[in-house]
């Protein structure tokens, strides 16, 4: 990059020089061929009979191509005294003047002297000016743009200079020399090991004596001054070194790594179960300076030994050691976390895995059997079928052996909140439990049947809790409506030869066949058995499995997990309870993309995530998910399925995920994050984990940026003022926003009590310690009912009655509204007609007032949301700005039906301008979607029947959704449905039913009629669309597939009373 940006520079600053010098060299007269011919051979009696001019001519005389004088004999058969004489008679005053003035001779006649004065004369005085100043311009022209390359030249070597410099400290502690003196074998470190794979390579290396092999000599290790030990005593190393038959296993390890806590967990119950024949050594080797501490790297072991569900081994068998500084990384030239190389006892290397397989059970224990049988010359068996890391037989959580501790939390993890109920809800991840408490800490149920829980999410709809359990590799639903009720599995979509199988096959985190399976071989089966041919990339997302479930979210109904172990995020349907996998290719990176919606890139290698672990949804349509691993915040617009970095990571190499650092402003800094809460619209509370800081997040216009909110920075424990109070790697984080509280989970105390500090956060006082109890804080279908001007929701048990009087929403108060231009008036909510769920809300078309209405199910508050209540139609862009969106610069003009769709838009019919309008909740803006007045827009008698970019309607009514952006629209006094579709590049109107002529016939789409249809229902998956005939009286359904109307038949209805 560097080299092109100077070739670029250089090339550009020689060419626009060498045009300079071309402009300026021709500062000159400009002559003509013959001019400069007459100027070469110049004439001396041409020069003498012009030296008495008074205006200077030129050294070499006039132009004149032959160089002869003017005739001196007879013109026209007369003399020359004679043409002389008959000349002076008929001159002329300004001939005279210009003699007289000039000293012109006789013998001259006025034309000739006129071609020389202008050609000479002139040229050589006002043009020549004139040239030389559009010259001069040119110059400075192109001077200016040699110095504006040339500084942007410099600006851009700065800028990658300054990113070098920034990004040596964090990336070059990694570089190995070893990596090029003496690389590991390219064959064995990055693919998935065959059993004939394993073989080979331990018969060839015993056959050469591990003659020519990459080591790490276990002296470089006990002997080392350098290292911590963190388990185990150098000694320990020593004996097991002396024997030769047995065999190392160096494990490098890093705490904050998904794949290494695995990996740690299948290197420890290998040391477990071969005894004397294997010694593990787990080199501790940080990444981030927030791991560079050997007390939280033995936390983190503790924090690691109890998610897996494993105990102690005995230090003699397994050994842990602390290299801050990397010397054993560099050593052999170790690049990715974990790293698994099995060495014989002097510690030749015969095979090494690297990456997300390094864990592998699979490679692990056979590499291991297969080197030991080979180095003691006999065959032994053993036993070859091992049980999943996490969880014991599906579900149950794993035994544990816990430290002797009175605290009631072990690394909590997840926080999440229920305002309106006063839970708290918390995942208890080394307990494998979820706690339910007050806000103020009283216990009130414990929830079991989890393996290392963490994320949590509180569905308001379905009063539900959504959990993220790591372990098992599932996502479970718990019903908090019933008492003790189980949490139902929530698996990922089956293949159509595996739905037979009604057990449950569970993608445990680290079960052998979830992590070596190799996704290239699996593509080509996959492709190979559709028969068809796909590109690699498009797929390749939908065939990893669903690997350590981290964080949850719930958006427009949808629910959405990150999936840490593979890299993506994940999507549920709760209608369907499926799992898919929504964005990411699987492979680890920081890969953006912009309109992924295209072939479904979003699920290609174009897309890369790192490690996610928290996620949070905005009104809007928007997904902020934080990437881990390249300390950066995500951005996913479900609206086109573009990913983006919002905050944090690389500024120059994306693909870097070495950097970090600990900044606020306008893209910020992060060390390892983990959780974050959401404020308000894109607005976030985030943990950065390693910085052990509480930092907010805003993508909001103008206040976009990072900005601290609590943490010292150092790691420690101590309450007080927000900038000098101290936290442990805090990760779970709630709000909320009526008592201006956060609460924080933090890991254990370096010192040893394995307890959790929760920490309420109150901004702009200070923060106070509740140990023994969790603090107070928070996260914090339905038909219209016409003539009782209320909003009804009715369920199996009871039905609640919403009745609207004026602006009810907590934040609106009880009074009118005032900007500085406009007044927001308390209308009744009068006439409701339309109802659509978006995001967790419930939002009404209130005809009588003219407005839209908003309903929160969990406070089951309603309160108006849009439009001043005047009829009209009048937009507004970005009408959040002071409440905007609630004055009379927003009207409506009987606003009917209405739909919400992904990307927080909702569309309203508005049958009185018979147009369609457009509400963005990101910004409160609305516009004119299609149809009404194009050049008045205050004219409400506007109407017309067509389709086309924008078309025209006449009253229309209800609409129904059919995919993003996509509606079925019936055109009510038209008689006909339409489609209506505002997804470029399709983006228009078209029809899909009915003649236009009142009346009541089936059949053909274009000749069959309606009579004012109104309702609108449809269904994508038999391609048919119900329609309520409203003046026929009947339910009419178009089907798509053979494009026909038909009437339905309803049965067994009873009469109405």
């Amino acid at each position: 990059m560097l080299l092109v940006l100077l070739s670029v520079s250089l090339i550009s600053c020689r060419a626009l020089s060498a045009k300079g010098d071309a402009f300026v060299s021709l500062n000159r007269p400009i002559l003509s061929t013959n001019e400069a011919d007459a100027d070469a051979r110049g004439s001396r009696r041409h020069r003498q009979r012009w030296s008495h001019l008074s205006a200077s001519p030129p050294v070499d005389g006039p132009p004149d191509a032959d160089d002869k004088p003017p005739p001196d004999s007879s013109r026209d058969g007369r003399s020359f005294d004679e043409y002389m004489k008959r000349k002076e008679e008929k001159v002329d005053p300004s001939e005279r003047f210009l003699r007289e003035r000039f000293k012109i001779p006789a013998d001259v006649s006025i034309d000739d002297w006129k071609a020389y004065y202008f050609q000479n004369q002139r040229l050589t005085g006002y043009w020549q000016e004139t040239q030389k100043s559009q010259l001069e311009k040119l110059v400075d022209r192109y001077a200016t743009r040699r110095n504006a390359i040339l500084g942007a030249t410099a600006a851009s070597l700065g800028l990658v200079g300054y990113g070098a410099a920034r990004r040596w400290p964090l990336t070059g502690r990694f570089l190995s020399p070893a990596a090029w003196t003496r690389p590991l074998d390219s064959r064995t470190q990055r693919r998935y090991f065959t059993e004939s794979d394993i073989d080979k390579v331990v018969s060839t290396a015993v056959a050469s004596g591990f003659s020519g092999l990459p080591a790490l000599p276990p002296s470089l290790i006990y002997e080392s001054e350098q290292l911590k030990w963190l388990r185990g005593k150098p000694a320990m190393l020593r004996r097991a070194a002396e024997d030769a038959k047995r065999v190392l296993v160096f494990h490098f390890f890093r705490p904050s790594c998904v794949d290494c806590i695995g990996s740690f967990g299948v290197v420890s119950s290998l040391a477990e179960r071969l005894g004397d024949d294997v010694h593990v050594v787990t080199i501790v080797s940080p990444k981030f300076s927030g791991e560079q501490n050997p007390q939280a790297a033995k936390a983190s072991l503790l924090k690691a030994q109890a998610a897996i569900g494993t105990r102690e081994t005995d230090p003699s068998r397994h050994s842990v050691v602390f290299d801050g500084d990397l010397s054993l990384w560099k050593h052999i030239g170790v690049d990715t976390w974990p790293t698994v190389a099995i060495a014989n006892a002097e510690g030749a290397i015969v095979a090494v895995n690297a990456g997300e397989r390094a864990g592998a059970t699979q490679f692990v224990s056979m590499c291991t059997e297969r080197l030991i049988d080979a180095i003691r010359g006999k065959k032994t068996d053993r036993r070859r079928e091992f049980a999943p890391i996490f969880g014991v037989n599906g579900l149950s959580s794993p035994p544990v052996s816990l430290p002797s501790t009175n605290q009631p939390l072990f690394f909590p993890m997840g926080v999440a909140v229920d305002t309106k109920s006063n839970r708290l809800f918390i995942a208890d991840s080394g307990h494998h439990r979820v706690i339910v408490t007050d806000l103020d800490g009283q216990f009130i149920r414990s929830i079991d049947g989890f393996h290392s829980p963490t994320g949590l999410a509180y569905d308001r709809l379905r009063n539900a809790l959504w959990v993220a359990d790591t372990g098992n590799g599932c996502l479970q639903l718990i019903d908090l409506a019933a008492d003790n009720s189980k949490p139902r599995i929530i698996l990922p979509e089956k293949k159509p030869d595996e739905r037979s199988n009604s057990k449950p096959n569970l993608a445990n985190l680290f079960d052998p066949g979830a992590v070596v399976e190799d996704l290239q071989a699996t593509l080509s089966a996959n492709v190979a058995a559709a028969g068809e041919k796909v590109s690699r990339t498009k797929l390749i997302g939908q065939n990893r499995q669903f690997r350590a479930p981290m964080g949850v979210t719930t958006l427009d109904n949808f629910v959405y997990v990150t999936a840490s172990g593979s890299n993506q995020i994940w999507k549920v349907d709760p209608s369907t309870e499926s799992l898919y996998p929504a964005f990411g290719g699987g492979k680890k990176g920081r890969e953006d993309i912009w309109r992924g919606g295209e072939e479904e890139y979003h699920l290609s290698d174009k897309v890369r995530f790192a490690q996610p672990v928290g996620i949070a949804g905005t009104v809007g349509g928007e997904l902020y998910a934080v990437d881990s691993e390249s300390s950066s915040i995500r951005r996913v617009t479900l609206l086109d399925n573009s990913v983006s970095t919002a905050f944090g990571g690389d500024p120059l190499f994306r693909s870097d995920l070495s950097y970090f650092g600990d900044s606020t402003g306008l893209f910020g800094d992060f060390q390892g994050p983990s959780f974050l809460c959401k404020i308000d619209t894109r607005q976030f509370y985030l943990a950065d984990t390693l910085n052990h800081r509480i930092k907010k997040v805003s993508a909001n216009f103008p206040s976009v940026g990072v900005s601290l909110v609590a943490g010292s920075g150092e790691r420690g424990y101590a309450d007080g003022p927000l900038r000098e109070a101290m936290f442990d790697e805090p990760s779970g984080v709630a709000c909320d926003l009526t008592t201006q509280q956060m609460a924080v989970l933090v890991a254990p105390r370096p010192r040893g009590s394995f307890g959790c500090q929760r920490t309420a956060v109150d901004e702009g006082f200070a923060m106070r310690g509740l140990i023994g109890r969790c603090s107070r804080a928070a996260t914090s279908a339905s038909t219209g009912d016409f003539c009782g001007n209320r909003l009804t929701r009715a369920s199996s048990q009871a039905r609640l009655s919403l009745c609207g009087c004026g602006p009810a929403h907590p934040a609106h108060g009880s009074g009118p509204h005032t900007t500085d231009r406009q007044e927001v008036r308390p209308l009744l909510f009068r006439a409701p007609m339309g109802v659509t769920t978006l995001d967790n809300f419930v939002y009404v078309t209130a005809s009588g007032s003219n407005q839209i209405w908003k309903v929160d199910p969990s406070t089951e508050s309603l309160y108006p949301a849009f439009g001043g209540g005047k009829k009209g139609r009048e937009d507004i862009w970005r009408g959040g700005e002071e409440e905007y969106h609630l004055s009379d610069k927003v009207r409506f003009a009987q606003p009917v039906g209405i739909a919400g769709t992904v990307g927080g838009e909702l569309y309203a019919v508005d049958s009185e301008s018979s147009s369609i309008r457009r509400v963005t909740l990101l910004d409160n803006s609305v516009s004119t979607a299609f149809g009404g007045d194009p050049l008045f827009r205050s004219d409400l008698s506007y109407l017309g029947d067509s389709t086309g970019l924008f078309g025209d309607f006449q009253g229309p009514s209800f609409l129904s959704k059919i995919d993003t952006r996509q509606f079925y629209l019936a055109d009510t006094l038209n008689h006909r449905i339409k489609k209506v579709s505002a997804n470029f590049p399709s983006v228009g109107v078209s029809l899909v039913a009915g003649s236009g002529e009142r009346g009541y016939a089936d059949g053909p789409l274009r000749e069959a009629m309606f009579d004012e249809p109104s309702g609108v229902a449809c269904d994508l998956t038999t391609q048919r669309v119900w329609v309520c005939d409203s003046n026929n009286h009947a339910l009419r359904v178009i089907d798509l597939r053979d494009k026909t109307v038909r009437t339905l038949t309803l049965k067994n209805v009873p009469e109405a009373t």
